[in-house]
């Protein structure tokens, strides 16, 4: 961990802000972060103006599934971030359309996708494959889960 805080990846951010936070897992904070999620991360937090903290990047298949996190999550290739701040929590639903925005413009209309979770007052963001349309709420992503799409 130590190395890792020297690692940076872009103006604002850094390799261990995306390490695997699990407690009871044997990967010992294993780091493993997607190019584009970083270049996306770095152009939303020019918009946003103020720092933006990764609450969960990459996740080992062990703290995935302690996090109820789905087995296909793209958090466990390092291609997801969820995020937070002051600024988007004022918000929330606004920064997320305009960082929905921004993926159209970086990585097309095939990748990225967004979800708000209001009540936990964060931002999921990841560069996998497109799921569903560019921005939805909580209730709609779980609507979708439970027709099985399986999809998240």
């Amino acid at each position: 961990m130590d190395a890792l805080r020297r690692v940076r990846l872009s103006d604002h951010f850094w390799a261990w802000e995306f390490s695997c936070r699990g407690t009871r897992c044997s990967c010992h904070g294993a780091t493993q972060v997607d190019d584009e999620l970083v270049r996306l991360l770095e152009d939303f937090r020019g918009l946003v103006e103020s720092p933006i903290s990764v609450l969960s990047g990459f996740r080992c298949d062990g703290h995935n599934r302690t996090v109820s996190g789905h087995p296909r999550s793209f958090h466990r290739v390092g291609m997801a971030a969820d995020l937070s701040s002051f600024a988007l929590r004022r918000d929330l639903e606004g920064w997320a359309a305009k960082l929905g925005e921004l993926i159209v413009e970086r990585v097309g209309n095939e990748r990225g996708n967004v979800i708000w979770y209001e009540r936990q007052k964060f931002i999921h963001v990841d560069v996998g494959r497109r799921i569903a349309e560019l921005v939805r709420n909580k209730e709609a992503m779980l609507e979708k889960l439970t027709k099985g799409s399986g999809e998240v």
